[in-house]
């Protein structure tokens, strides 16, 4: 809210109980090294998490960095040797980038794809990534997030070399990197921006490093620009580095070989006074920002608690990520504070587990602490099922990563301050701090704080950012623009319009201003070459965005792009040829941008032509479905031989069978179905202009296939795994327990969690099998192959809303993909939504999509008419290219999908007469027919029979093969077997299986017929 003041001078005001300040993309690449000290000694970065109770006197991170790939025999992911570290620190003022160049080394055999995870931490950002390409680095670019996955994908089936940095969810982003050469290395370079921990009289510089393995290769530089005095190392593990005069800066320098960089660097730049100081640079597109800490003085008032409290405690599985001895410490020492009253314990993962109230006095918590260490963690974690609005208590206490892996995250506001605990490094803090910041609440982050400070966190009100007094000529976008908490020092960016501004920046506590800190901003040099100050402005404008993302999706990308970040809308790509930039429309580093431009020019692309070809050739393929199904086939009297006997001269008389006998007329007579056109022998589908209720009415009128009364037998799945034999032979009032037990070994199986979710489904325990196989969502953040096998499965189980949730996260992170489309318009028809499921099938159907989704757009064309011959409703259907509306019901339908790509899987399908129908004998003698081969990954693969003769038809699937690059580890695959499909009769029986190896095979089941 900005409330006028005069006509040119306005004082920027938050609105009461919106303090939300996300910091979404203050990154830090803890996986890779960094860390500081920010302003904020409530709220912000002290030191990283340890497991004691109080901060340590050096950081210790969780893991260090690590290219992960997975070699042959492996079922997890493990890392590859870290070859070369060289690590280049630039800081100015009291800002600084840390370049971190990486050599990795490959000891395999095979070519790998690799998986460079980092969480991030508040108060630093990503702000480079390059990829060595034929011996150069290339430097990433922004792009939009569904584009550059696009782009990644589409290169790497060309096995050419790209490089993507994506964000995931929480804190956390992740780098693709092929190919990693067998034997050979792979060069990556990361950098990040961060604020220095301002002390008394100096900036501190942190640089935590974790490597637990010898470096080869190991150097540090060190360049600070002049300020008020020469840098002095405050921890030096080498013991030999000193800061020297150098150009207009300062310089330290080392290299070594044979290193083990496992201790933390860090140095002090000395700074006069605690005056406000402020930079000015010009941004890379020619507008000029400032930059400005500030020093207020610590302010502090007491801040009672409540002595009714209600507590929600996350117990899903990604807990077991949190420092949960940390978090009872606090706990503990809440509750002393509280001395007496009530405490209101919730325990949550995808459902409420548990509701119980515990009296306290005297401070006094074994029997609620106890009861919390009891809990189990396991399942996903489901915000949608928390009503802050109906707690009781005068505040709430919610401590959990913030991570709604399963259903929708937004919840109602709170009515009272809600206290957010975090300790984990996989965390959504943005979540956490907007439901905390909403109820004028905090987000306490136990990764930076100890247990005293974050006690002090709960029981004291500290100064507040309220605003800024300014001149809309001389200055604009001003950010922080929302209230929060202040400690020693606070920084404040914008962007000057004039050659001077002057502002006045406000602090007090809630809505009363007690603290005026005047800043004179100048134009002058910041510093060479370093684009610090328009970065920090754009990450200060992209954390207010962030506050709302989906309003301001469009914004967010717009300054990614601009700022060449990655964000929730952007990622980071680097590919290798130009060509590669000009095929998918985006625009290269600058080497590269002239060639860019002139093949630009010579590429005229016609939309519309393009468009109109991709129908033309799904009317093509659509009307051979027609002709085959227009036939009429009888069946032979004599038996099925295969082609190589009946060459072999092995059966002389079988060899010579050249017509149809049919030992049923009826049988054969009963296959000319539903065409829609008045003479169904000259139809052609050019020819029909109608709409659904004429199809209804024609179908009515029609002779369909009879549906008969076949039925479908299921061999069920029954993995031969050492799990399952505990599982059963346990009594019953232990099985849960022993599956916690067993869990422990299998933690990255998601086959684990698939077959125990089956066993404890098939014994009725429906609440536990759900909350198991909720597991998957919880395994890798944003993983589409293990959403897509945990949504089938819950389609399986008539789970359909939780489905729902699951298959729109796998649309909105793999749109570029049409299984995406289908398998959400196919769960909208289980919903009976046959309006919604038609609309989304007729994307698959109506655009063009990759090579290795082959005939897709046919398929669910013919799903499309089914759906629109069973609504009982007319559907608006005017979208629809109407030479594709013909419904053509079928009594037999197998369809195969599967979840992993790039891995071929074969659907065979056996009839009475011992013909097998798969991808290279595609049609058979009774009408059998199988749709195209899919090589490339996910299917679906599709038997039809229009009518069925009598006797047992059998499914089998095959797993054929696997061209990806990164080893493949068991797929999971589902398999629908359909009678009487399209028709009033249809029944259908689904399965989820999983094939480990090449050329295994496994017996789906039967279909019967009388």
């Amino acid at each position: 809210m900005q409330l006028s003041i005069f006509t040119k001078i306005r004082i920027i005001l938050p609105p009461k109980r919106q303090t939300s300040y996300l910091g979404l993309i203050s990154l830090m690449l803890l996986l890779t090294l960094g860390g500081c000290k920010s302003s904020n000694p409530a709220t912000e970065s002290l030191s990283p998490a340890t497991s004691s109770t109080e901060a340590s006197s050096e950081p210790q991170w969780s893991r260090p960095p690590a290219l992960l790939v997975k070699a042959n025999g492996d079922t997890v992911s493990r890392p590859i040797a870290l070859e070369t570290l060289h690590l280049h620190i630039r800081a100015h003022g009291s800002l600084a980038t840390t370049t971190v160049e990486m050599v990795f080394y490959n000891p395999h055999e095979q070519e790998l794809e690799g998986q460079f995870f980092f969480p991030l931490a508040e108060g630093q950002f990503l702000s480079r990534f390059a990829l060595e390409v034929n011996g150069r680095l290339r430097e990433a670019v922004s792009v939009e997030k569904q584009q550059a996955r696009v782009a990644y994908e589409s290169v790497v089936r060309q096995k050419i070399d790209p490089g993507l940095v994506e964000w995931t969810q929480g804190n956390v982003f992740k780098t693709r990197i092929y190919p990693i050469p067998p034997k050979g290395t792979k060069r990556l370079v990361l950098a990040y921006d961060q604020e220095l921990e301002a002390l008394p009289h100096a900036w501190r510089y942190l640089l935590p490093l974790a490597f637990s393995d010898t470096v080869a290769h190991f150097s540090l530089t060190a360049e600070v620009e002049e300020e008020d005095g020469l840098p002095q190392w405050e921890k030096d593990p080498l013991g030999i580095l000193t800061f020297e005069a150098w150009e207009t800066a300062f310089r330290s320098r080392h290299q070594r070989s044979s290193y083990v960089p496992n201790r933390a660097f860090s140095f002090l730049i000395p700074r006069q006074g605690q005056k406000a100081k402020s930079w000015v640079e010009q941004g890379p597109d020619g507008s000029k920002y400032w930059y400005a800490r500030l020093f207020p003085p610590v302010k502090s008032r007491e801040r009672k608690l409540s002595d009714e409290v209600s507590l929600l405690w996350d117990v899903s599985h990604s807990a077991r990520n949190r420092d949960l001895k940390k978090e009872y410490a606090l706990l503990e020492s809440l509750i002393q504070e509280m001395g007496s009253g009530r405490i209101h314990l919730t325990t949550f993962d995808l459902a409420i587990r548990g509701q119980k109230t515990f009296y306290l006095q005297e401070g006094k918590s074994a029997e609620l602490m106890d009861f919390l260490r009891a809990q189990s963690l396991d399942g996903a974690t489901a915000y949608e099922m928390l009503d802050f609005t109906q707690l009781k208590g005068g505040e709430i206490w919610l401590f959990s990563d913030g991570l709604s892996t399963i259903g929708q995250a937004e919840t109602a506001e709170p009515l009272v301050p809600l206290m957010s605990v975090v300790s984990s490094s996989q965390a959504d803090i943005p979540h956490l701090r907007r439901l905390s910041m909403s109820s004028a609440g905090k987000l306490v982050n136990l990764q930076q704080l100890s247990v005293p400070e974050a006690l002090a966190a709960f029981t004291e009100e500290r100064l507040q950012f309220l605003g800024v007094l300014r001149s809309d000529e001389e200055a604009a976008e001003v950010y922080p623009y929302y209230a929060q908490e202040v400690g020693t020092a606070f920084s404040i960016s914008g962007q000057l319009l004039e050659p001077e501004a002057n502002l006045t920046v406000l602090f007090g506590f809630g809505n009363q201003i007690t603290y005026k800190e005047p800043i004179r901003i100048r134009k002058k040099v910041f510093g060479k070459d370093l684009p610090l100050i328009a970065r920090r402005w754009a990450m200060q404008k992209l954390t207010h965005l962030s506050m709302d993302r989906e309003k301001n999706r469009l914004a967010i990308t717009q300054l990614g792009r601009q700022f060449g970040l990655a964000t929730s809308y952007t990622s980071l790509l680097v590919l290798d040829r130009v060509q590669d930039y000009v095929t998918h429309g985006i625009e290269p580093p600058e080497p590269l941008k002239k060639e860019y431009q002139q093949l630009v020019q010579q590429i005229q692309q016609d939309e519309q032509a393009d468009y109109k070809a991709h129908m033309e050739t799904v009317v093509s393929g659509y009307k051979k479905r027609v002709e085959w199904w227009n036939q009429t086939f009888k069946i032979p009297r004599k038996p099925y031989i295969q082609d190589d006997i009946r060459k072999s001269g092995e059966l002389t008389e079988a060899s010579t069978i050249s017509s149809y006998e049919s030992i049923d007329d009826d049988w054969g007579e009963s296959q000319g179905g539903l065409f829609l056109d008045n003479d169904p022998g000259d139809a052609s589908m050019d020819d029909f202009e109608g709409d659904q209720e004429s199809i209804m009415d024609q179908k009515a009128k029609e002779d369909e296939p009879t549906s008969s009364s076949g039925t479908i037998s299921i061999n069920p799945w029954q993995p031969d795994v050492p799990y399952l034999k505990k599982l059963k032979a346990a009594k019953s009032d232990q099985l849960y327990r022993l599956y916690l037990s067993e869990k422990k070994a299998y933690l990255s199986q998601p086959s684990f969690f698939l077959d125990v979710a089956d066993f404890f489904w098939k014994q009725g325990r429906h609440e536990e099998a759900l909350r198991i196989l909720s597991n998957l969502a919880e395994m890798e953040l944003k993983n589409h192959e293990l959403l897509r096998v945990l949504g089938r499965k819950l389609i399986e189980w008539k789970k359909l809303a939780l489905a729902e949730s699951v298959l729109e996260e796998v649309l909105e992170i793999r749109p570029e993909e049409p299984q995406s489309y289908r398998d959400l318009g196919l769960l909208k028809a289980e919903k009976e939504d046959f309006q919604g499921a038609v609309n989304m099938l007729y994307e698959v159907v109506s655009q063009s999509w990759n090579d290795r989704f082959p005939e897709i757009s046919v398929l669910a064309t013919h799903e499309l008419n089914n759906l629109i011959a069973r609504s009982p409703q007319a559907l608006d259907i005017r979208q629809i290219d109407r030479r594709l509306i013909k419904a053509m019901p079928t009594d037999i339908r197998v369809v195969l999908d599967w979840d992993t790509d790039a891995v071929d899987m074969d659907l065979w399908v056996t009839d009475p007469r011992g013909e097998k129908c798969y991808y290279s004998h595609s049609e058979t003698e009774i009408g059998g027919w199988m749709s195209r081969d899919f090589t490339g990954g996910y299917g679906p693969e599709e038997f039809l029979l229009k009518k069925a003769m009598p006797g047992t038809y059998k499914v089998e699937v095959n797993y054929y093969g696997s061209s990806q690059v990164r080893l493949a580890g068991p797929t999971h695959l589902t398999a629908k077997l359909i009678t009487g499909y399209g028709t009033a009769s249809e029944k259908i029986e689904q399965i989820t299986l999983r094939l480990a190896d090449a050329k295994d095979v496994y017996m789906v089941g039967e279909l019967s017929f009388p």
